[in-house]
């Protein structure tokens, strides 16, 4: 009969491996994706023809964005780049050309980085005099395969030796002295860490630059993230304070096991703290608000983190050895679990709700999705927490084989912890805001003896694409007699119409670029003489969103 420690043990391995699984499926399922910062508009809009050039072409977002070495590039009809030039100024990006723009059709590729490190990419069009009758097939701008898991992976190492390394240095002064094998754990731990901050300086900068995998390894790449334009990069002054961080708690602890002291344990600990504070440097908490609540929320919550996962490995490693101590520091350790665990719990949750725009983002993007397989992960740790906490702590000292169960399950406890770290490690390298640009809707309705086949994008409250195309009864593209007439209305309130101009991109194909102002049911008509007597008139009704 198994007994009911190595029950648990086999329903934490079940559990853990569920719990894979769903945050496999769900994080690879075809879930939108998101971004911090969203395009809001351009000048010229998407489609746009215009009489004469542009001085400068402008980009606005939601949000202040930085445009990194050619972030920003226009090319010709045929695929030709045109000399520009690309800078930010707060929330907009402006584009200037060192010559003046021919007749024909211009593409914009551009890409910009978060004010929160993530990379946004995108392109659209715009014509001087009239369209290009063709115009080059040019793909949008979008990370090097493999840059993005790189950047993750540094993370993950970064986080997993992090937390572990500050988990035991606060598990030695607050807990019990570190075994021979705790202390090597912790140094080991600490280098992880340090390894980890280093890679993750370049990783970051290749995935946000958009450069190829191999670039990680290039000295421009390497000199240019940690010192770029006269200044040190955000990245590299949080690894810098993190490995020092590192330094000064690792060597206090080690030269305090020998010679305990005051100073010595409030260098350690302030030196664990530091190292701790870096990993809140980068991410989300740097870009909502209110800044202090979620700063401060972030450290604790880091924090309680390192406690909580030091603390089991710290314990694991006593509990092996099976010293005197062992009993002691169990209950010592359990003593702290539940002020540790509260403050996790209530600072996860402030900053989750601080956060995420709406509980929709909890299934509807990666970062929700990944939050929710981390909660559940957590909840595990925590019944196995409470099951210690009332079944085997109580019985240590008075049964013979307390210490071998709850080892085990301790054991089970780090394990799981260790794998919430990873998790979080991509958590922090997802954004909670789903783009709206991605949102799109189709539609195909009747156009007299025809159909129109039609494509609105975003659906949100400002500025859409609505692009259509007309077929025949077998299928094929026709062109009107004329120029299509478009006008859109929104029957309540009573808005309307409003007329945008038609631009024919191809055979029976068009576009035009539509100002939504207000959320609700908007109604695109079409009317296009497709015959000398042949004038049919198509609606279609589309539900924008704010």
């Amino acid at each position: 009969m198994l007994s009911p420690s190595r029950t648990v043990s086999g329903a934490v391995k079940a559990v853990a491996g569920a719990l894979l699984l769903t945050f496999a499926a769900f994080i690879f399922a075809a879930l939108p994706a998101a971004a911090h910062a969203v395009l809001l508009g351009t000048d010229p809009g998407d489609g746009a023809v215009l009489d004469s050039p542009p001085d400068t072409v402008t980009l606005t977002f939601n949000e202040n964005v930085a445009v990194p070495p050619n972030g920003v590039t226009v090319l010709d009809a045929t695929g030709d780049a045109v000399q520009s030039n690309a800078i930010s100024i707060d929330a907009s990006v402006a584009v200037t050309f060192e010559s003046g723009l021919s007749d024909g059709t211009y593409i914009v590729n551009w890409r910009v980085i978060s004010a929160d490190s993530h990379p946004i990419s995108g392109a659209f069009t715009f014509s001087v005099g009239a369209p290009s009758d063709t115009v080059a097939d040019v793909a949008p701008p979008a990370a090097a395969p493999g840059t993005e898991a790189l950047t993750v992976g540094t993370q993950a190492v970064m986080y997993l030796g992090g937390l572990t390394a500050a988990g035991l240095v606060f598990f030695h002064f607050f807990v019990t002295a570190l075994t021979r094998g705790g202390m090597r754990t912790m140094r080991w731990a600490a280098v992880a860490a340090a390894c980890g901050m280093i890679a993750y300086v370049p990783a970051a900068y290749v995935w946000q630059n958009g450069l190829g995998l191999t670039s990680v390894f290039t000295w421009d790449a390497i000199r240019d993230s940690f010192h770029t334009a006269g200044s040190f990069s955000a990245a590299s002054i949080a690894a810098m304070l993190g490995i020092l961080g590192f330094a000064g708690a690792v060597t206090a602890t080690s030269v305090a096991s020998r010679s305990p002291g005051r100073v010595l344990a409030a260098i350690a600990c302030g030196g664990a703290g530091l190292a701790l504070g870096s990993l809140v440097l980068t991410g989300h908490t740097r870009t909502f608000g209110p800044p202090v609540v979620l700063l401060t929320s972030d450290a604790v919550h880091v924090t309680a983190a390192a406690l909580w996962l030091g603390g089991l490995i710290g314990l694991a490693l006593v509990l092996r050895t099976g010293e005197r101590g062992a009993a002691a520091a169990v209950v010592r350790f359990s003593s702290i679990a539940a002020a540790v665990l509260a403050a996790s719990a209530i600072t996860g949750i402030v900053m989750a709700w601080l956060i995420l725009d709406s509980l929709q983002a909890l299934t509807g993007t990666r970062y929700g999705v990944t939050l929710m397989v981390k909660a559940g992960a957590v909840a595990v740790v925590v019944l196995l927490a409470a099951w210690n906490r009332w079944k085997l702590v109580p019985t240590v000292g008075s049964r013979p084989d307390s210490l071998r169960r709850l080892r085990r399950i301790v054991g089970a406890e780090a394990v799981l912890l260790l794998g919430v770290a990873s998790v979080t490690a991509f958590l922090v390298s997802q954004s909670p805001t789903t783009v709206p640009r991605d949102e799109t809707g189709q539609y195909s309705v009747s156009l007299g003896e025809a159909t129109l086949d039609a494509h609105v994008s975003p659906l949100r409250v400002g500025i859409n694409a609505f692009e259509f195309t007309m077929r025949d009864e077998d299928g094929q593209a026709i062109d009107a007699v004329s120029e299509p007439d478009l006008r859109v209305f929104m029957p309540d309130p009573g808005i309307g119409p409003l007329s945008p101009s038609v631009t024919q991109t191809g055979l029976g194909q068009y576009e035009a670029v539509l100002d939504l102002p207000l959320p609700g049911e908007w109604e695109i008509t079409v009317s296009a003489r497709l015959s000398r007597f042949d004038n049919p008139v198509a609606t279609v009704t589309v539900e924008v969103a704010e």
